[in-house]
């Protein structure tokens, strides 16, 4: 035992303090320290990684340098589509009615998009929506990388957008349809969506025409999405092809003024006009009411989208009665100078009343139509076979689609009554049981000023390559009692005529009146109606056929020569001396109408 040394006494150790041999120690402390060989180990192993990752790197750089480049380019380069102009729309002049002009669309990425709340806020502020709103659409992106904020913004706006520097936003380029005319052409041309896809009108039926083919091209983006270089171009966009209409802008305004002055001054819930080149076929003018802006999106609503003068079907009421007369000479019923009794003014027809708004007495084909007489009109068709007048019908356009193509168009119809329904065939000469368009109509009127008349409607404007013939010209028996009428409804429209506010100075008018009830829901409403005017000028020369509807007009003032026929005498006055077609009445040059003996002339039934 070993005892250390102390001024005390000699004492033993602790078992655990006591100390052996020198030797023992020093293995203890070795044991304590890493062997020293692991040291070489870790350093070789790192030297030998450095090495590999060079030997890797020089190859990258060397033998891989357009691997590494393609991906640097990846990343940087990419392809964007470069939009295609779409075709202009015009008049039959030159002007525009349709036109695209550059817009920018604000999108974003959600998944890299991280503006701070400063940026939100402003960026809130520039699109014009609340910021929840703006959160909204985000939160509602459902994993997608694309997301529109707004679409088509002007250039300027959309680069203060841009200039807010927030990663993940971007801006696409695009085209926006605008409409200098605004309303005035809005039903026939009708409107694009916000793709700058044609879904309405003449847009949609021509929008392969008027759509171009996109292009490419590769541009170089920086970290943030923002093209800082433009490269080559891929494919060069194809702009898409003009359109140059029949339509006239000057008539189409006249026309359009005419009506609205008219459905505002009856309070009426709404009317057409329709006028036809009756040598081409052309439409100059097609104008409805109610109206709509097609700048204006939120307008769009289908009660007030329709082009009504294609849509809207109506029993035309009188102005029929010209082609029943037309049946009846062509097929010899009776000849122009041949009389009538129309007294006592009503007559019964399998147990129906037929009647007149007063007794006319004696008339021939001529006086029939002048004073517009249901009871004479009656008993000339009435003595035709079965299916002649529709036969008539027919080859004047009704009761089938005209060849204009307008999408949307409706045919009408026809009724085919049977053999022993008398009383339907005497409606169907003064204008029910037959449902018809304001084109149809004017198409019609068309083919009675110009028999000869073969050639299609058309929105577009006439050239010696697009001229198509029709296959329905009217027989030569047909074409020689359209003349006859067409000379006896001249007198319509004279002072003692039902049409005589559809004068014009200088010209002689040849056209008809009708006034028809409209059908509810228990059958004809005796209160609502429709007041038509159709009519062809030059009479001696016919180059202009136009129809004029009034729906629903209010007050007492409710029959076509009324209502109707003044709003064709102002339009087609103006068409007139517009196209600069001669006078064919000079001695009337000078003459100034007046119609203060109207409402007297109205009460005796002279106007209907």
């Amino acid at each position: 035992m070993m005892y250390e040394k102390s001024n005390r006494p000699y004492k033993r150790l602790p078992k655990r303090s006591r100390i052996t041999k020198p030797n023992q120690v020093k293995i203890k402390h070795a044991r304590c320290f890493p062997f020293k060989g692991r040291y070489v180990v870790v350093l070789s192993g790192m030297l030998i990684l450095l090495i590999v990752l060079a030997m890797h790197l020089l190859h990258l750089h060397i033998s891989d340098k357009e691997f590494l480049v393609g991906q640097s380019e990846a990343r940087t380069v990419r392809e964007i589509t470069l939009p295609a102009y779409r075709g202009m729309i015009t008049d039959r002049n030159g002007e525009p009615l349709a036109l695209s002009a550059p817009v920018q669309s604000i999108w974003v990425n959600p998944q890299v998009f991280a503006p701070s709340s400063k940026q939100i806020k402003e960026l809130a502020s520039n699109l014009e929506i609340s910021e929840i709103d703006l959160e909204r659409r985000l939160s509602d992106s459902g994993g997608r990388h694309f997301v529109y904020l707004q679409r088509q913004l002007n250039p300027a706006k959309a680069q203060d957008i841009l200039d807010l520097n927030i990663p993940g936003l971007y801006a696409e380029t695009g085209f926006r349809r605008y409409y200098p005319a605004g309303e005035i052409f809005s039903h026939v041309i009708g409107f694009t969506n916000i793709d700058d896809k044609g879904i309405e009108g003449l847009e949609l039926k021509y929008d392969d025409l008027l759509t171009g083919q996109s292009g490419s091209q590769r541009v170089l983006r920086d970290r943030r999405g923002h093209i800082i270089e433009t490269m080559e171009v891929i494919k060069e966009p194809t702009p898409g092809q003009n359109l140059s209409l029949s339509l006239d802008r000057r008539l189409q305004y006249w026309a359009y003024t005419a009506l609205v002055k008219a459905v505002n001054q009856h309070d009426a819930q709404g009317g057409s006009l329709v006028m036809i080149d009756v040598l081409t076929g052309e439409i100059l003018a097609m104008v409805n009411q109610p109206g709509f802006n097609p700048n204006d999106r939120q307008q769009r609503q289908s009660k007030f989208i329709r082009n009504r003068a294609v849509t809207d079907l109506f029993e035309p009421g009188s102005v029929l009665k010209p082609f029943a007369a037309v049946s009846v000479l062509e097929h010899k019923v009776l000849n122009k100078n041949q009389v009538i009794n129309t007294s006592p003014g009503f007559m019964k027809v399998s147990g129906h009343v037929v009647r007149d708004l007063r007794d006319y007495g004696a008339l021939t084909l001529e006086g029939i139509l002048t004073k517009s007489s249901n009871v004479g009109i009656t008993k000339a068709s009435l003595d035709l076979r079965a299916g002649q007048l529709n036969q008539t019908l027919g080859a004047f356009g009704f009761g089938q689609i005209s060849d204009s193509g307008f999408p949307g168009e409706r045919a009408g119809s026809i009724v085919v009554p049977p053999l022993y329904d008398k009383f339907t065939r005497a409606t169907q000469s003064f204008g029910y049981g037959v449902t018809v368009t304001t084109l149809q109509l004017a198409q019609a009127y068309a083919k009675l000023a110009n028999p000869e008349f073969n050639q299609s409607l058309t929105f577009v404007k006439r050239t010696p390559d697009n001229t198509i013939s029709g296959q329905n010209m009217l027989p030569d028996a047909m074409q020689h009692a359209s003349k006859e009428v067409l000379s006896m409804l001249d007198n319509v429209v004279a002072s003692d005529g039902s049409g005589s506010r559809a004068q014009i100075p200088g010209y002689w008018v040849a056209g008809k009146t009708g006034t028809a009830h409209k059908v509810g829901e228990q059958g004809y409403d005796r209160d609502k109606y429709r007041s038509v005017f159709a009519g062809v000028a030059p009479a001696s020369n016919p180059r202009l056929a136009m129809v004029v509807v009034i729906d629903e007009p209010q007050g007492k003032q409710y029959y076509g020569g009324l209502i109707a026929a003044p709003v064709f005498q102002q339009v087609m006055s103006v068409a007139l001396r517009i196209l600069d077609i001669a006078p064919d009445n000079l001695q009337s040059e000078q003459m100034i109408t007046h119609w203060s003996g109207d409402e007297k002339r109205w009460e005796n039934g002279a106007i209907n």
